[in-house]
């Protein structure tokens, strides 16, 4: 039983951590795509 409860905890926080990641470099791909139409 724990070792589900952890095993999704630990699935969770991988999610959390990928997700922040993609967050950060869907921004940068963003503020360099406006860069390249404003310059």
């Amino acid at each position: 039983m724990s070792i589900i409860l952890f095993h999704q905890n630990m699935v969770s926080k991988t999610t959390t951590i990928f997700d922040f990641k993609t967050t950060q470099t869907t921004k940068m791909r963003l503020e360099h795509f406006s860069k390249k139409l404003y310059y």
